[in-house]
């Protein structure tokens, strides 16, 4: 019994959990007022207090490392220019 209330609690947990994912792209927006990106491909990231939307540039290549969850959208965890 305690086997399966285990099994039903660590089920629940990782649904309710964020998913990780990575991806590249070019960066085709950028809101100040939002701290989001938006790619060329129509995806939109929001940016985490460390990653400053000054230092970015449209069209500038990137490689994104996310979260996503429940309600948040995608929560970009690392950020980086590739060539």
């Amino acid at each position: 019994m305690k086997a399966v209330i285990f099994a039903a609690a660590t089920a629940a947990l990782i649904a309710g959990s964020a998913l990780a994912a990575q991806t590249t792209g070019t960066i085709k927006s950028i809101s100040k007022a939002r701290d989001t990106i938006t790619l060329t491909n129509g995806e939109r990231f929001h940016l985490p207090e460390g990653i400053e939307v000054e230092s970015l540039s449209v069209g500038e290549h990137v490689k994104i490392s996310y979260a996503t969850g429940k309600g948040n959208g995608r929560q970009v965890s690392d950020l980086r220019q590739v060539q």
